[in-house]
């Protein structure tokens, strides 16, 4: 895990309330990151937090909320607007499990 700082860590500028000191965070080997009652697992990660992606990638990359599901080679998660982007290559397909309840598609 490592987490890269804005600007200069040996300022003796203090950071200003409520601005993010942190730019992004990645992590590599056997991720696994909690976020938002989902559960996402990879072998690489990066979190950028000015725009809220988080980027998983390696050929067992997933998201799982609840009983559903997405994987891919890599999975682009957009918190903000709650978007997936999945990509596959020629070894690792796209793989998608939704459940409905019996409740249908909202």
């Amino acid at each position: 895990l490592k987490g890269f700082y804005k600007g200069d860590l040996n300022s003796s500028e203090k950071p200003v309330v409520g601005e993010e000191s942190i730019e992004k965070i990645t992590a590599e080997g056997n991720v696994k990151i909690f976020f938002d009652n989902r559960l996402a697992e990879t072998e690489n990660a990066e979190y950028l937090t000015a725009t809220e992606v988080l980027v998983l990638w390696g050929k067992n990359s997933k998201i799982t909320s609840g009983r559903d599901s997405i994987s891919g080679k890599k999975i682009t998660f957009y918190r903000a607007s709650r978007q997936v982007r999945v990509e596959s290559d020629k070894e690792k397909q796209v793989h998608v499990n939704f459940y409905s309840d019996g409740k249908g598609l909202k």
